[in-house]
């Protein structure tokens, strides 16, 4: 990767050059910037008709937010696992719903054999969708379902939201967090992050694996 070629581009071109300046000086010597209109050039969206034809879901395992919402009034044994990240889950989640990382589902093998359905969701519903066949692999006998559109569309819909991190499954360890931003943040926090930030270039002199050469101009190609 370091000695492969690099080419950046952007419609404005200003933050291609100065990707391109930090690359070289970072010791990647082969990067160019395109100077041509990129979007007259061929597009393609393959890779997103890729994904979309692997996140198709079929209807008879979709509920909509209002048939979330009934099924989880007439149903109190059905419950609902949150895959969005720990923060977007703290920010607002489905009253009652469970809170896991997809790669941890295992942590819930109890809670989903009480269950007598499981609705998967999350704000990007691609997570709920790409963990359907985990779940299907771990409890295939199960009655499982993703919410239509993923936790955002609960929230479209006029329904209420819990907030907190409350009924996690699992470690929150899946967002880094600058020390400022944890909760419980303190103005000591913020001091040991300024101290660790200005101690960075002291830091990388003494790696000897990142080299500045701020000599190196990026190149430009066509």
């Amino acid at each position: 990767m370091r000695n492969g070629r690099i080419v950046l581009l952007d419609n404005y071109e200003v933050r291609a050059i100065m990707t391109a300046s930090w690359l070289n000086q970072m010791g990647y010597p082969n990067v160019y910037v395109l100077k041509d209109d990129y979007t007259k050039l061929p597009m393609t969206q393959d890779v997103h008709n890729i994904v979309s034809d692997v996140l198709t879901i079929s209807s008879e395992k979709t509920l909509s937010a209002e048939a979330l919402n009934d099924l989880l009034t007439k149903d109190k044994s059905a419950i609902v696992i949150d895959l969005s990240n720990s923060k977007e889950y703290a920010a607002g989640h489905i009253p009652g719903a469970y809170w896991i990382v997809r790669g941890r589902l295992p942590l819930a093998k109890d809670l989903i054999a009480s269950a007598s359905q499981v609705v998967l969701t999350a704000y990007d519903v691609r997570i709920a969708k790409n963990s359907l066949k985990d779940f299907k692999m771990l409890w295939p006998n199960k009655k499982v379902y993703i919410l239509t559109g993923g936790t955002q569309t609960w929230k479209n819909a006029g329904f209420a939201v819990e907030k907190g991190l409350n009924r996690a499954l699992c470690s929150n360890d899946d967002n880094w967090y600058k020390p400022y931003e944890d909760v419980g943040a303190n103005p000591k926090a913020m001091h040991d992050y300024l101290t660790w930030e200005v101690g960075l270039v002291e830091k990388i002199e003494r790696s000897g694996e990142v080299h500045f050469d701020v000599k190196c101009p990026a190149r430009q190609t066509k």
